[in-house]
């Protein structure tokens, strides 16, 4: 593959950094150092270099020159002198933190592997390098013949989008090395597609010219596990009219109650081609209100889930849930949801769906009138910001809730969902979600309850807010805050609802 390059960056440190440098430089260096940036990201090395030490030797001490001239030899070749001036910059400058990320990859280059390794580790520290940091650990760790730890590290790189391909290729690398030729060569042909003009094209192209078109399944085990444990505080614990166990005149549940939450599921990989991944999983959900028992609710899910593997630009798929819930009135729902995503280079994506819903209540007063069909149209756009593990996403959705029998006229309706959501890991300390939704009802017929005088109308917001922290490999502990505030024209269907939570998750 030859030599490993420093990536060239737009910004290479962050602007306070540069600012406070620049401040303590004299003018003559500042002089050659701007005269030095034009080229440098113009590819022009000889000539950056060039202006970047005659800023370092006009001021030995202006560490982002040092730097610079460090970054550009580089590319020239002069591997053993920018080592030197990249130790200068960071003894003069110990936040340059950028520095840090490429000294580490020049001593990956030179073959001083453990050096490389020690400073790559402290980059893999730094949130804003931890993805790069990671794919050169996982070289220098393949170098090295350590392929369990190499595929640990490129696993954690292919995360971000834009690192992925050269993790997939060193990760192909490693499973051949292990004699695992199927998986091998499913990551370096992903590699190969992403970067149809680069070196680790060429290389996977020569690889796959004598390996079998043959593909084995996936490396990773094909199934998975967990359980749930936690202890929630509900503020309303009935909503009706979704429940006969109405315990005011209003007809909305005031009663407040603390409850245990237990949950467990698993799931099976039954499909794995080469273009498809199909799993099917079952998940129970039990809580047990304090003092409120008759408020108890059971759930079960049959999943089925099957799609493409993503591809370079689209991706496309289906998904379908069975759910039986017991709550006083039992009900069965079944929802199929055949989904295709865009991919708008690395840091966009847009989905659109449809969703198809059948509700079955099994028992009066709810059935047959409340038994219905549900379709829905969504479309959302996602955005990484700046990070695979920050991301935003917008979303809208349309939906139409159809009565099957010509009774049920109080709950047709149709609606409008406005949302977004945010996602972001503070450092390594623990995620975070941020979501919030208007989900607007506009009830199609005169409403029962008002003497079908007039018809209901709801605005309802949703507030999602949750954080977990990683504190095992197998164990997580999240803290979850979820509030309803609905709004509506018929005072009998105003009402908030408040629950918190806390719990842990064990998976394998």
């Amino acid at each position: 593959m030859g030599r490993i390059q420093l990536q060239t960056r737009t910004v290479v440190v962050a602007i306070a950094t540069m600012t406070a440098a620049l401040a303590s430089a004299n003018t003559l260096s500042q002089q050659h150092y701007a005269k030095g940036l034009l080229p440098f990201h113009a590819g022009k090395w000889e000539s950056a270099y060039t202006s970047f030490s005659n800023a370092a030797n006009a001021d030995p001490s202006d560490a982002v020159a040092l730097y610079y001239r460090g970054v550009a030899g580089s590319r020239l070749g002069f591997t053993q002198k920018s080592i030197a001036d990249l130790e200068r910059a960071l003894q003069l400058r110990p936040d340059l933190e950028e520095a840090v990320l490429d000294l580490g990859v020049l001593y990956l280059e030179a073959g001083e592997y453990e050096r490389a390794e020690s400073w790559l580790t402290r980059a893999y520290k730094i949130p804003e390098n931890r993805f790069r940091a990671a794919l050169f650990l996982g070289i220098t760790n393949y170098r090295r013949g350590d392929d369990k730890a190499a595929q640990e590290y490129l696993r954690t790189a292919a995360k971000n989008p834009r690192i992925r391909p050269s993790a997939n290729y060193y990760e192909g690398l490693s499973l051949l090395r292990q004699g695992k030729g199927a998986p091998a060569q499913r990551l370096m042909a992903n590699s190969r597609r992403a970067l149809p003009d680069s070196d680790f094209a060429n290389a996977v192209a020569e690889y796959q010219g004598s390996a079998p078109p043959i593909y084995q399944g996936s490396d990773d085990k094909p199934w998975s596990v967990y359980g749930d444990l936690g202890f929630a505080y509900d503020s309303n614990v009935a909503l009706a009219p979704d429940s006969n166990l109405i315990k005011n005149s209003r007809g909305i549940g005031s009663e407040s109650a603390g409850r245990a939450q237990l949950g467990l599921g698993a799931a099976y990989r039954v499909l794995d081609t080469e273009m498809f991944v199909g799993t099917i999983g079952y998940d129970l959900y039990q809580d047990f209100n304090f003092g409120e028992s008759d408020f108890d609710l059971s759930s079960h899910r049959l999943r089925f889930d099957v799609s493409t593997r993503p591809d370079r630009w689209y991706q496309f798929g289906l998904s379908t849930f069975y759910n039986y819930y017991a709550f006083d009135i039992d009900f069965h729902e079944g929802t199929a949801v055949p989904w295709v995503v865009f991919y708008e280079g690395d840091v966009a994506a847009t989905q659109i769906y449809y969703r198809l819903r059948a509700r079955d209540f099994s028992g009066v007063p709810f059935d047959p009138f409340r038994d219905a069909i549900n379709n829905g149209i969504g479309i959302r756009q996602m955005f990484l910001l700046g990070a695979v593990d920050r991301a935003i996403s917008v979303g809208y959705q349309w939906s139409d809730n159809d009565p099957l029998s010509s009774d049920g006229t109080d709950f047709a309706y149709m609606s409008h969902q406005f949302d977004i959501e945010v996602e972001a890991a503070v450092r390594d300390w623990f995620n975070t979600r941020l979501g919030y939704a208007v989900v607007i009802d506009d009830y199609e017929h005169p409403n029962s309850r008002t003497g079908f005088r007039f018809g209901r109308n709801d605005t309802q917001q949703q507030i999602v807010i949750h954080i977990d922290r990683p504190i095992t490999q197998y164990l997580t502990a999240g803290l979850d805050y979820y509030g309803i505030l609905n709004h509506s024209n018929l005072n009998e269907f105003e009402y908030d609802r408040h629950i918190v939570s806390a719990g842990v998750r064990m998976s394998f």
